[in-house]
């Protein structure tokens, strides 16, 4: 059976794929029909294509703008530089397919001007709140899956400091293993020192790991395969991230 942590983090990048795919296209056309109705504007054949237009032309280009694609970014200001030059790049197929329909003139100029104005805020707004959301939950213990590494060299600083300053990644690291002692690796983790690698294995049934990244060096092949024979009893999975050197 998976674990809460485990079940959230899978079902964590669907959730952000249908939010990204869908919180575009419904605001655009939600805003659109909200101002229609307070501007006393009768949903008539015309305003009911535009928005059907409307939300086809948001899913097909405000996707690309990828608002969630790093959910630890904090360059809010470039986020919303590319949704306003996609949102440019929608308003102007709009008006182009005004003008091939001949239908420009049946809209109210003032609505649309206001619906421009305010949709690619509501967007952003929308997109700041969820962020925030997720990433307060993302901090969340109980929604994190737990991470020891095997080894210490460069690589294993890389993989850690990855981890610590992607929360979005939803795992915290509990520390790392290896046969050194902490002076003696010449490395700084920035996690604490487990011990050695023979007590890997207790401490990840005791502890309830549910991922285990293995760095050690290809010269060290059979105190891997010595690991991996220890740990065919956990739940943990393994992962490879070798020191070639």
């Amino acid at each position: 059976m998976k674990s809460s942590a485990e079940r959230y983090t899978t079902f964590l990048p669907t959730l952000l794929s249908v939010t990204q795919w869908l919180i575009a296209p419904v605001l655009s056309v939600g805003s659109f029909l909200i101002i229609l109705y307070y501007s006393n504007i009768a949903l008539e054949e015309h305003y009911l294509a535009m928005a059907v237009i409307v939300f086809l032309l948001s899913l097909i280009i405000l996707k690309e703008t990828d608002l969630f694609e790093s959910a630890a970014s904090a360059d809010a200001q470039a986020q919303g530089s590319n949704l306003l030059i996609y949102w440019g790049v929608m308003i102007f197929a709009l008006v182009v397919i005004g003008y091939l329909t001949g239908s420009t003139d049946l809209f109210e100029v003032n609505v649309l001007y206001l619906w421009a104005v305010i949709t690619p805020v509501l967007i952003l707004v929308a997109n700041y709140i969820f962020r925030f959301l997720l990433l307060l939950s993302l901090k969340s213990e109980e929604n994190q899956r737990k991470v020891v590494i095997v080894g210490a060299n460069d690589e294993s600083c890389k993989l850690a400091n990855n981890i610590a300053s992607n929360i979005a990644y939803g795992l915290r690291l509990t520390g790392y293993f290896d046969d050194r002692s902490e002076e003696r690796t010449g490395v700084s983790m920035g996690v604490p020192y487990l011990g050695v690698m023979d007590k890997l294995q207790d401490y990840v049934k005791q502890n309830g790991i549910d991922l285990i990244y293995i760095t050690l060096p290809v010269s060290k092949q059979q105190r891997v395969l010595d690991l991996l024979d220890k740990l065919h009893d956990t739940t943990a999975s393994i992962y490879f991230t070798p020191d070639i050197f």
